[in-house]
């Protein structure tokens, strides 16, 4: 008997030290992934009603016909170790995408490229402060809100681009909290200077005849004129049901009026954001200050912002905006500009990947019946693995 009780012993302690093997085995080979490699297609076609012009065409508005790329990366030693001793590279990724583009030349054809275009693309540092973190490269501009989901291929309009006239920018990008409930964020960057392809593939369909061979791929001579940018923002966090925040740009741009107009600039905001569990969103953003323009005088400046986003049934939801830009001349003789548009999207969600939206759009400009409207479908699909 006490035989028998030592083999069920020796055979018990046996089989759990083959059991933590085996776990110890399991563990080992199932690593956290740190690399992630997604591809996305974005489709955007409708009707355009502009002065002079109405057709059925590929989107002239919002985001372009493309191919994008995505591969993301993290740290996985920073993952193991846990701790930073004074800094540390967290993660890093690289977006491109091969968009296309059509444009009407002095020869009176449509002539369609194809255009290489670098997205948000960085390297991202921690620190050994507490939610203390510096990025370097292309990234969303900390001035406003932009759209989270699919911020490359959202319809809606944000206060970053109409004000602004660009949303991503090449620089320094740092956050860190100020208090237990505020947070800054800071940006140097080049003022847009990259804000414009890499290289272009002309001529792909000239008045809608397909050219083939006869297509040429050149680099786009990218020409930096002396400006720069410092944005920011202070702001509680995003968990919050109610998030108020300051903004704040000064800088030497690209007029966003005028394309071959620089213009100093001097903006000083307020935004707030209303949250209500998963199924609603309210974003309201306003910012003035001033615009100095090497050649056309000065301005006083405006922009408005408002959001709403409204999510149902699991598969839908629905956003609307208004964005409103005015450049006052200090002249009594000087022009003054009005940009004003109007946005609605309905987005249904077939998975996590695959989205379609009907979207809308009235467009207003200057003091004129110079105004556009238009209906657009967009079909956005992707494949692979995102964090």
């Amino acid at each position: 008997m006490k035989k028998s009780i030592k083999n069920y012993c020796v055979l018990a302690v046996f089989c759990l030290l083959i059991n933590g093997a085996f776990g110890q085995k399991a563990i080992k080979l199932e690593k956290q992934q740190t690399t992630f490699f997604y591809t996305q297609l974005n489709l955007h076609a409708g009707y355009m009603n502009a002065p002079g012009s109405e057709k059925w065409d590929l989107a002239e508005r919002g985001p372009k016909n493309q191919l994008a790329f995505q591969l993301f990366s993290r740290n996985q030693k920073l993952l193991q170790k846990g701790f930073v001793k004074l800094i540390s590279l967290d993660s890093w990724k690289l977006r491109f995408s091969f968009a296309y583009q059509d444009q009407m030349r002095s020869d009176g054809f449509n002539h369609g490229n194809i255009q290489l275009r670098l997205l948000d693309s960085w390297v991202k540092f921690k620190t050994r402060w507490d939610r203390t973190t510096i990025t370097i490269g292309k990234k969303t501009l900390p001035y406003g809100h932009n759209p989270k989901m699919d911020p490359v291929s959202s319809f809606m309009n944000n206060l970053i681009s109409s004000d602004i006239g660009f949303a991503q920018d090449i620089g320094v990008f740092v956050k860190t909290p100020v208090s237990n409930g505020l947070d800054l964020e800071f940006a140097v960057t080049t003022g847009g200077t990259f804000d414009q392809p890499i290289a272009i593939c002309e001529d792909v369909i000239m008045d809608d005849i397909v050219m083939g061979e006869t297509c040429k791929v050149r680099l786009e001579k990218i020409e930096y004129n002396n400006t720069w940018l410092v944005s920011g923002r202070i702001g509680q966090q995003s968990f919050r049901k109610n998030e108020l925040g300051v903004l704040a740009a000064t800088g030497y741009i690209p007029s966003v009026f005028d394309k071959n107009e620089f213009q100093h600039i001097a903006r000083l905001g307020f935004d707030w954001v209303y949250k209500y569990k998963e199924r609603f969103k309210m974003v309201h953003q306003i910012a003035g200050g001033k615009n100095y323009t090497d050649s056309q005088g000065n301005f006083t400046n405006l922009a408005i912002q408002n959001n709403i986003d409204f999510f149902f049934n699991g598969k839908f939801f629905i956003s609307a905006g208004h964005s409103f830009n005015m450049q006052n001349p200090n002249d009594p003789e000087g022009i003054k500009q009005i940009r004003s548009a109007l946005t609605n999207s309905l987005t249904y969600a077939f998975s996590p990947h695959t989205r379609f939206r009907v979207n809308q759009y009235y467009a207003y400009t200057d003091n004129s019946d110079n105004n556009n409207w238009g209906v657009l479908f967009q079909l956005v699909t992707g494949f692979g693995k995102r964090p």
